[in-house]
């Protein structure tokens, strides 16, 4: 939950690089201890590919953004947007 958090937190004040090691590590974290289709999983892998579409890595960026929209809308219901 930390390393998730610090990541965000750089991500709001636009450090994407300084994002980028807590997010792929709260990612690796999420899927050792959760279902590849927990919401928290998807949670991190969104805000992770967030972060690579800041830098520049569309496609790195791509198949976490779909997979976290879809977990994501599994906790927040159907038709949210997060």
């Amino acid at each position: 939950e930390t390393l998730l958090l610090l990541g965000r937190s750089k991500l709001e004040r636009r450090n994407a690089a300084g994002a980028l090691a807590p997010l792929q590590e709260a990612v690796a974290a999420r899927r050792r201890f959760f279902p590849a289709e927990s919401w928290r999983t998807a949670e991190a892998e969104l805000a992770l590919g967030l972060c690579l579409q800041q830098l520049g890595r569309g496609e790195e960026a791509e198949p976490l953004l779909r997979h976290g929209l879809a977990g994501a809308g599994d906790r927040h219901g159907e038709h949210s947007l997060v």
